[in-house]
């Protein structure tokens, strides 16, 4: 048996943290959608059970690094505590997955819900979301009227979505950013599906933000990455969801960082090039490709180091999913806009996809 430390990595897509994980050291097995394709497969009791069992007959310490992907699956998260889990513990998961279930803590901490609307004349008098309980990536969550049975009915909140990212490790807080997400234009099976995302220096009410994130993460018993997703409407700034995890964000501040982020989260202590004093001085940001027909991909002229978490060449590419991701860094916010529009209008001409809406 192996003294190296091994890690398990779930995530959507985990090619990155896989890439970072390797170059701190660790032995990683990965469980994803995007590369290994087998995500869905390992991510059932029995599976589950064979896959840890397998790693740890080889490895004396095993943990376990999660993003995307164990959002409501409540009925695996017993399989994993036999792991050092780099992270929040997946009882947080399951409750963040409803934020009605954090209702009176978000606002003892200063932030407001949206109202969930349950009768008729609620119906008529304001515009409304359909939205899963679990939601993740902005996945089935419409305007529709066709509520399936883990929907619920959500008060519609105009306005631009933000998310802020911030790191906490034995009650040390520490605020990494504020950003603007990304939505496709016309996309009509997932209207909300998250498109990519620009760090933005300030927003309105950004003292009050921090204050309210560092008092809600710290009775929440947060560790390491987290984000939230808001709004700010009529002054007051109405949490969407909680993201007690590794988010598409993580990248952004990790690269800033010089993987000193991933290392915090994966070690007891929060690396001291990690603080407040260390504001980021760029501003990062991406946006995910989708393809709004099915086609068989192959790399055209367009194609470089910006474009990342590539397709095989000839790999099929089904209509609605994205193909790829491009990822810029400039010196402030209004060029790094222009930067990503740019690098959008020409990918069109190459490839047939649906426009962001930045």
């Amino acid at each position: 048996m192996s003294n190296e430390n091994a890690l398990v990595i779930v995530n959507y897509d985990a090619s990155y943290l896989e890439e970072q994980s390797r170059a701190l050291g660790y032995n990683v097995y990965v469980i994803d959608h995007h590369n290994y394709h087998n995500l869905k497969k390992t991510l059932t009791p029995k599976s589950l059970k064979n896959f840890i069992s397998t790693i740890s007959k080889k490895h004396k310490n095993v943990s376990l690094l999660y993003g995307s992907g164990l959002e409501g699956k409540k009925n695996i998260y017993k399989d994993f505590t036999k792991l050092n889990i780099k992270g929040n513990n997946l009882n947080l998961l399951n409750k963040c997955g409803n934020i009605y279930k954090l209702e009176n803590l978000l606002k003892e901490s200063g932030f407001q819900i949206p109202k969930i609307l349950k009768n008729r004349k609620d119906l008529s008098k304001h515009k409304y979301l359909i939205k899963p309980i679990n939601s993740c990536g902005g996945y089935d969550i419409s305007f529709s009227n066709q509520k399936k049975e883990n929907d619920y009915i959500q008060k519609y909140i105009p306005g631009i979505t933000y998310s802020a990212c911030f790191f906490l490790k034995k009650n040390s807080f520490i605020f990494l950013g504020f950003n603007k997400l990304f939505l496709l234009k016309k996309f009509p099976p997932h209207p909300f599906v998250h498109a990519g995302a620009a760090s933005i220096r300030l927003i309105p009410f950004s003292k009050k933000i921090i204050e309210s994130l560092k008092y809600f993460s710290i009775k929440s018993n947060m560790y390491g990455f987290n984000s939230i997703d808001f709004k700010i409407y009529n002054n007051d700034i109405y949490v969407l969801d909680v993201n007690p995890r590794i988010t598409s964000t993580f990248k952004m501040y990790n690269d800033f960082y010089n993987n000193k982020l991933l290392k915090s989260q994966l070690s007891s202590d929060i690396d001291s090039s990690i603080s407040h004093k260390h504001k980021v001085k760029k501003n990062y940001g991406f946006v995910h490709i989708f393809t709004d027909r099915d086609f068989i991909y192959n790399k055209k002229p367009v194609i470089n180091k910006n474009f990342i978490n590539l397709p095989k060449e000839g790999e099929l590419i089904k209509k609605d999913n994205p193909i790829f991701s491009i990822y810029m860094i400039a010196d402030n916010y209004n060029n790094l806009k222009n930067k990503l529009k740019r690098k959008i209008s020409m990918t069109k001409k190459y490839y047939s996809c649906y426009d962001i809406n930045i």
